[in-house]
């Protein structure tokens, strides 16, 4: 008699690794969704916005931390905006990535390949500076 089986671990993590994708991907489109139709945010200043930005993805995907970093003007650093705390509820807007210090996670996002650690920039250990990604 010949049958299916039962599916192995590894073939039930890669399914339920690719379920948390599709419920974290349509989890942060409603939080999409709703920051478009929140016009409110168009009137406030660009810091207080960005504030509310953060709280609200950080409580739509179940992040502790939220942040919003630019690249600065001369392509050498990414400026932190604004990084949300929900464990204290806090807003840091100090701090910075040199290019210097982490050149191949540069080259990894311009590459268009760059995704933001899922642990913050406060760990330092979570930027991939030396190492491919």
């Amino acid at each position: 008699m010949t049958g299916q089986g039962i599916p192995g671990r590894e073939t039930m993590n890669k399914q339920s690794d690719q379920a948390m994708e599709v419920a974290t991907e349509n989890s942060l489109n409603q939080a999409y969704l709703a920051l478009a139709q929140e016009w409110s945010l168009w009137e406030e200043p660009l810091q207080t916005a960005v504030a509310r930005i953060t709280e609200f993805v950080s409580r739509s995907l179940y992040a502790r931390r939220a942040s919003v970093w630019l690249l600065n003007a001369d392509h050498t650093a990414l400026e932190l905006i604004d990084l949300y705390d929900a464990k204290d509820g806090s807003h840091n807007r100090e701090g910075s990535i040199a290019r210097a210090d982490c050149p191949v996670y540069f080259r990894a996002m311009e590459a268009g390949r760059g995704s933001f650690p899922r642990t913050t920039w406060s760990c330092a250990e979570s930027v991939p500076c030396s190492t491919p990604p």
